[in-house]
């Protein structure tokens, strides 16, 4: 997210268009985030996550230019990106919630290291473009990514409290 403006400048891209990019990113990322919910409710955490990862997959091959190399192919990857976060993010705050049984300090604390994490990401990113260049950081993007689906596979059947709804 923090880099595909800078490589659409370089592109030449217009700031219309670098700006059209971000907001459909923040789009993808909280406009479907009752949607993503209801995803994870109906289908389980395990699918939600499966497909969440295979969202952040198909991002990084559309950002890397599999589509064609232009501003629209660049904000439908930063899109993707956005939703795959999205329906992640909200599959994994359901299993935590459910599997913490209300105990507020452990949601609490993995929303603290994702939002460290996340920072780091963001503050690494243009170092590590500088080294690999932007293809050179997508295949990065797609090995993580790729941690969703391996990680998804740990996700197990929750034993929950009667009338908590997520994290099937």
């Amino acid at each position: 997210m923090v880099m595909t403006p800078v490589q659409m400048h370089h592109e030449g891209g217009s700031h219309t268009a670098i700006g059209a990019a971000i907001s459909v990113h923040f789009l993808g990322m909280y406009a479907f985030a009752p949607l993503s919910g209801l995803l994870a409710d109906r289908v389980g955490v395990r699918p939600a996550l499966v497909a969440g990862g295979t969202i952040l997959l198909i991002s990084s091959a559309v950002a890397a230019g599999f589509a064609g190399s232009a501003a629209y192919t660049h904000g439908l990857g930063l899109f993707l990106l956005g939703l795959g976060w999205s329906v992640c993010t909200v599959a994994a705050s359901a299993h935590i919630a459910a599997s913490s049984a209300g105990d507020t300090r452990i949601q609490g604390a993995a929303d603290t290291a994702m939002t460290l994490v996340s920072a780091g990401a963001a503050l690494a990113a243009g170092p590590i473009m500088l080294v690999w260049g932007f293809v050179g950081l997508l295949v990065l993007a797609t090995v993580l990514s790729a941690g969703v689906l391996v990680a998804s596979t740990r996700v197990g059947p929750l034993r929950r409290p009667a009338g908590w709804a997520c994290g099937r």
